[in-house]
């Protein structure tokens, strides 16, 4: 009994040793980083420039005449801003974004370095609705997330951060001249989303959905610019002539649109049933007829012929 009771102390205490280093080692090597959705396995980061005279985007166009039932979405994001109730980003010069305290943007900055007039009180900010750039605004810079839901097995497209940008005519230069003016997470926005309505297709105007299923159900076109890289260059960039360019952006678009329609899939490999080797069928060789294939007959051979043409001379 005693032995018994021996080494079953002894068990225990190599047991809870070996348990407290596994938890050491566990505190100082993490096996994984901390992931920023629980169900996200893979996502790679996609940006697109969005034009609102493309016909899928027409709606994202701020109106002339304002309703409280048909807001502008640059002109509720701008005002968001103003009101310092969303946390804006800036658009640095390289144009890589950074979501965190140190690429906070001040508006003051933005509405003093865009030109745009406002007055402070008290630090509050007001600006006149006359004074809002919103019929400038005609292009967005979206970044979307191709992620991998493994929670259905499948690839999905979300909204991730959009910024407005102001395109105003060259004075020198034909090419219109654009300004980014700030960063802004979708998730800060998403709230506000329910509350506007949009027309997806103007050929069809008495069809009004939410702002929010529109960028959900992923309703708007845009091109390429740019693919996350560790060296944050744009496409334009790594393929400077046209044809390249065009090329590299038709590569994105095909990797994008296989993943997303793959149903069953692991990352980028796509499942497919096995083919099973076709066999060949073998010919059936024809029956030979004994009878037709047999001895020559005599009369049909050309010594036959000879010799009764020869007895028919004689004759």
């Amino acid at each position: 009994m005693n032995r018994i009771t021996t080494f079953i102390i002894i068990a225990m205490t190599a047991v809870c040793a070996a348990a407290q280093h596994r938890t050491l080692r566990q505190q100082n090597f993490p096996a994984a980083l901390p992931k920023t959705d629980e169900n996200t396995e893979w996502q790679r980061d996609i940006y697109r420039e969005v034009s609102v005279y493309d016909d899928a985007n027409a709606g994202l166009y701020c109106p002339s005449e304002l309703t409280a039932s048909r807001q502008g979405l640059f002109t509720t994001v701008f005002n968001l801003a103003v009101e310092q109730r969303i946390p804006i980003y800036r658009y640095a010069i390289d144009g890589n974004e950074t979501f965190n305290e140190a690429g906070r943007a001040d508006i003051r900055d933005v509405l003093r370095n865009h030109r745009i007039f406002f007055t402070e009180q008290n630090g509050q900010i007001s600006i006149q609705e006359e004074d809002i750039p919103a019929s400038d605004v005609v292009l967005y810079y979206i970044k979307e997330g191709v992620y991998y839901d493994y929670s259905n097995s499948s690839f999905r497209v979300r909204v991730l951060a959009l910024c407005p940008v102001l395109v105003e005519e060259g004075e020198f230069s034909l090419e219109p001249t654009r300004y980014p003016l700030f960063w802004v997470e979708y998730a800060d926005i998403e709230p506000y989303m329910d509350g506007l309505n949009i027309i997806p297709d103007y050929t069809n105007t008495a069809m009004v959905m939410r702002m929010s299923d529109y960028f959900t159900l992923n309703r708007y076109k845009g091109s390429i610019y740019k693919v996350s890289n560790p060296f944050g260059r744009t496409l334009r960039q790594t393929a400077p002539t046209d044809s390249a360019y065009a090329a590299a952006q038709q590569q994105v678009e095909r990797e994008i649109q296989r993943l997303t329609r793959t149903t069953y899939n692991t990352y980028y490999t796509e499942v497919k049933p096995v083919e099973e080797p076709v066999k060949k069928k073998r010919k059936k060789e024809k029956p030979v007829n004994t009878e037709q294939a047999g001895e020559p007959d005599e009369q049909k051979t050309p010594a036959a012929e000879n010799k009764r043409n020869r007895l028919h001379l004689i004759k």
